[in-house]
Parts: structure tokens; sequence; C-alpha cells
């Protein structure tokens, strides 16, 4: 797993981040994608292991490791009608393991839940693994190849939910069974992992998405059968704009439930900007973010897209709890499991479950690759690319080299005072740019420019 993926600023803090997230990636990418090294635990949870998937691939070459993962999956899918478990590989604990020689009857029904939660599948977003690393990955290295063998994959999950769906009323909705949904958000006011986001929302979404990218698999794969799977998507569009969409507005009110409506584009075009709003007021009368697992991976891309840079900026350098850089400020050198895995003076929470290596809270340095070193792709492969990175002052510089299947791409930029910024891109051969800068647009095909930019 080569590193391909170097992004550096000045900011110290910052940069202590994406260490922080490139070491929880090493650490734990040992034959499958582990939830944690340390504890005895270390098992590949394709919930985790699917939001990390992105920033994995910005970071490394990690198309051969995901498609052994994805191999696993298939083998563990191919003996369920398509299902999709919560571990992959799958396993069989003995409930000793969890509940020890003390068999008492509280203890015994503690253990057996929680082996139910390591045997169960078909929860989303977990499940979801199964079309959405084969798309991020295809999108990194562009082989067609390896979408053709993970297709298999991705239409065997989608086909099992259509099905279950199909049993369950066909409401055009996963809104039956049990989903992780936005796991460790920090909104639910009775505490505990769950998050206060409805899960069949959550989860029906992740419906929506997983069918949508069967579509697009299909398409590219000359396959007839997108037609169907891109109806299917937009039956399913409909029934979550039907039971969640009021009046163009989301009506659940989390940070997460915002972000997922835009991000996935259930809200039409004409309903952004008011949702928007109101996700961007629920973070600052909070001070900072309180999504978990889901909404994490999407919300400053949210803000990114919609105007709202510094806002993003604000949520990434936010130094007090719960963020990233507070967990720099408490000593974190690789990403922990929990916002508040340390607690402040040094403590560890005493809450079960939490580790200090975990990677899923590190999506954030695929934004930071996307919106600070500014490059995301068009096409799949990165042949084709807009550069726009977004410029604070308070990170005053970016490096970014990133050795694509087509080549290197680099972007370098700083601020030269407080209202100039130089850039300096280089784009790899037979690939083209969209750069995207303040009051400027520029096409460039390969080569290497140079811009001198007037902020205001």
């Amino acid at each position: 797993m080569d590193r391909i993926g170097f992004i550096e600023t000045g900011n110290n803090k910052v940069n202590q981040l994406i260490s922080n997230v490139y070491y929880s990636q090493v650490d734990n990418f040992l034959d499958i994608p582990t939830d944690c090294p340390q504890r005895d635990e270390r098992l590949g949870w394709t919930g985790d292991a699917q939001v990390f998937s992105d920033t994995a691939c910005y970071n490394s070459d990690v198309s051969a490791f995901y498609n052994k993962y994805l191999f696993d999956m298939y083998n563990e899918q191919n003996k369920r009608n398509g299902s999709v478990p919560n571990i992959i590989p799958t396993l069989n604990p003995r409930i000793e393991n969890y509940a020890g020689n003390v068999l008492e009857e509280n203890i015994y029904k503690k253990a057996e839940k929680l082996k139910e939660m390591l045997m169960s599948q078909d929860s989303s977003p977990w499940a979801d693994a199964a079309t959405i690393i084969p798309w991020n990955v295809f999108m990194h290295d562009g082989d067609m190849y390896h979408l053709s063998i993970n297709y298999k994959n991705m239409k065997a999950w989608v086909d099992h939910i259509i099905e279950l769906d199909n049993k369950n009323g066909l409401h055009h909705l996963l809104d039956f069974g049990f989903h992780f949904a936005d796991w460790l958000s920090l909104d639910n006011p009775n505490g505990g992992p769950f998050g206060k986001t409805d899960m069949y929302y959550v989860s029906s979404v992740y419906y929506y998405y997983s069918v949508l990218l069967v579509s697009k698999a299909a398409k590219l794969l000359k396959k007839d059968e997108y037609i169907y799977y891109y109806r299917k998507a937009e039956q399913i569009r409909t029934a979550i704009r039907q039971k969640y969409i009021k009046n163009g507005h989301v009506n659940i009110t989390t940070q997460t439930a915002l972000v997922l409506a835009i991000c996935f584009k259930i809200l039409n075009e004409n309903e952004v900007e008011k949702n928007i709003n109101i996700l961007e007021k629920m973070i600052v009368d909070k001070g900072h973010i309180d999504t978990g697992f889901v909404g994490t991976v999407y919300i400053n891309d949210v803000l990114a897209d919609n105007d709202r840079e510094k806002l993003a900026y604000d949520v990434l350098l936010n130094e007090s709890y719960p963020g990233w850089i507070n967990e720099i400020n408490l000593g974190a050198t690789t990403i922990w499991e929990r916002w508040n895995s340390v607690l402040p003076g040094g403590k560890m929470n005493s809450d079960g479950m939490n580790s200090l290596n975990h990677y899923s809270y590190g999506s954030i340095l695929g934004w930071m690759y996307r919106y600070i070193g500014g490059i995301k792709a068009v096409e799949p492969g990165f042949k084709k690319v807009i550069i726009r990175p977004i410029f604070d002052e308070r990170i005053k510089y970016s490096k970014l080299r990133y050795n694509s299947a087509m080549g290197e791409y680099q972007i370098y930029w700083k601020y030269v005072n407080d209202n100039r910024v130089n850039i300096t891109v280089k784009i790899p051969f037979l690939c083209q740019a969209k750069v995207i800068l303040p009051k400027k647009v520029i096409d460039c095909k390969s080569g290497t420019y140079k811009f001198d930019i007037k902020l205001k």
C-alpha cells in the first residue's frame, strides 16, 4: 500500500491531524480494514471501512487491499442471498468470550446482545460498504476491470434489500430491521451510542444511494439493467421526500439529517439554501458539530459546496470539545473512536468500547484533500479533475501532492499578504483540470501553471 497522497499546511495542529489519520490507517490496514489494532476486537467492521474508504484512497494505493476485502465480502454475501454482515469476514464467537466465567443472568443477556450485534447483517450504512467501497475505489483507480469484478457485490446487496422491501410492503424505504445509522453522534438527549437521527431515514437515504451507484456502475459496464436501477432509485427518492420533506424542509431536526438530504440530493435545488441556513444556524448556535459516523463524513463537503467555506474551516479548527484539534490538544497521535475518548484533564472515558486508534472520524482528511489541497475527481482515475482550493489565513499555506492513477498532481498555495494568494498547479500528462479560483475559472491541460490572486 504505497503512500500516494501528501498534504502539508502552515498550521502545526492541522499537520498533526493529517499524521494522526494516516497512522490510524496504517495501523488498521492489516489484511483486513480493522476498526482498531489494540483491543481484543480487531474486526473488519463494514461501516468503519465504508466511511473511511475515500480518505484511504487519497492516502495510499489501496485498490488491491480493498479488492481482497470485497472478495471476502462477496463470499459472505454468496451464503446469505446478497446480505452483508456487519463484519467481514464473519465470526461465531463463544458466548464465554463476552460473559467470561460469570454466568449470572444479567451478564449472560448482555453477552448475548454483544454476540448478536457481531453476527447480525443488513444494517445500514454498514452493509452499504458493498456499493460505496467499490465505487470510491473506482473513482480513484479508474480501473473498469476492478469495477466489473466488484459489481457482483454491489448488485447482490441492492437486489437483496429490494427483495426485503417487497416483502415488507414495498414502501420504497428501508423502514424495517436494525440499523446503526449515525453511530456515536452526540445529539441523542438520552445518551448512548445511537444518534438522534431517525435510523430509518438514514437507512432509506443509503438505500437510495446504493441503488443509484449500482445504476451508475451498470451503465459504465454497458448493462441494460442500469435503467431498472435508475428508476428504482427515483422511486426511493420520491418515497423519502414524501415522508421526510415537508414544504421544502427536512422534518428531522438534526445536523446529520440535513447533511444527508443536501449531500445525496434528496432536496431539490430550490430547497437547498433554506436547509443549509438551518444547518449553519445549528452549528453556530452549538459552537460545534454533533454528528456521528454518518454525518461527519459529509458535513464539511456540504458546507464548502454551499458557500460556507469559513464555517467548514471553523469546524475543522475548533479547539474545544468535540473536535479533531481538541484531541490534538489532549495529546492524540492517532484518531479516537469517540469524540470524548479522553476527558479533560487526561482521564480516559469510562464508557465501554473506547479506542484511541480508530480511523472512522479520520474521514475529515478526505475533505482536506478536496478543499484545502483542492483536488477532486470529475472522471474516474483523476483524468479530469476540479482544482478548487479554499483559502484560509489560519493555515497560511497548503502543499499537496497526489500520485493519481494518471500521474502526480501538485497544488501549492500560500498567502503573500492578507489580500493576496500565490498558487502553483502541476497537471500530469494527458489530464485536464478546471481550476476554480476567486473571480476566475480556467480550463487547463497538462503542464505547470502559476496564478497570483487578489482576494478582495
